[in-house]
């Protein structure tokens, strides 16, 4: 489904869309686990979750995973675990939190997160979670699947470690089997820039981009803000 809604509503529309699926899976099953990805966009979405009502009490049942990290330590800058935190989503509210250990050798940092992912329920032999948070790059990559990277072929193993040529930088990241085992995958775009890309993965479904293997599935909701002329994630 296509959302969308002017950049002053995207965050507010966006939290009432997670707490409600929150609500639905914590009613369900007693228990939310979703796939937090990282950006300016989600940060802000982060720190009004963290001061909602309605989640109040519910935390200890929520388990905060992440889609991707980058290969750097907890503390650095540029960690989503560390953005998370800063944001309010932290132990101090009950919640687990699981994250990605980006300062050990990549490879070692993806087979030890998938280890972690087998703590969740499982279907058709992946980690099924009940949502899959994603942003959308201007160049059509979703959490750190990039276009033309190998790990977008991975077929067998749940998280990837990854180069990323163009950043200088390793990544570690879930795979699309995973991302589309998800009940509920909710991808947050903002800003003008994205405009041509997401009318490329949206209505022309261009297979050179991965964002596009998302917009194929029937549990995609797609968030959309694109008269923001500000850079965003």
């Amino acid at each position: 489904m296509l959302i969308q809604t002017h950049s002053q509503q995207l965050i507010a529309t966006a939290e009432n869309w997670w707490v409600d699926c929150a609500l639905a899976a914590l009613d369900w099953r007693g228990r939310f686990d979703v796939a937090l990805s990282g950006g300016r966009t989600p940060r802000r979405l982060y720190q009004r979750l963290a001061r909602n009502r309605l989640l109040r009490g519910h935390w200890g049942q929520i388990g905060l995973w992440f889609g991707d990290e980058r290969a750097v330590p907890p503390a650095h800058a540029d960690s989503n675990y560390r953005m998370v935190l800063e944001a309010g989503l932290n132990p101090e509210l009950g919640v687990q939190l699981e994250r990605i250990p980006g300062e050990l050798e990549p490879t070692l940092a993806a087979e030890r997160y998938a280890k972690q992912l087998g703590s969740l329920p499982q279907r058709g032999g992946w980690p099924l979670f009940d949502l899959v948070m994603l942003g959308m790059g201007a160049d059509g990559h979703i959490a750190s699947l990039f276009p033309g990277s190998a790990n977008l072929a991975e077929g067998d193993k749940p998280v990837s470690a990854c180069p990323v040529a163009a950043l200088d930088s390793w990544r570690i990241s879930l795979t699309l089997p995973v991302i589309a085992n998800a009940r509920r995958i909710l991808v947050l775009v903002a800003g003008a820039d994205k405009a041509e890309m997401l009318q490329r993965v949206l209505h022309k479904g261009d297979p050179a981009y991965p964002a596009s293997q998302i917009a194929r599935l029937d549990q995609a909701d797609w968030l959309v803000a694109l008269d923001d002329k500000g850079p965003n994630a």
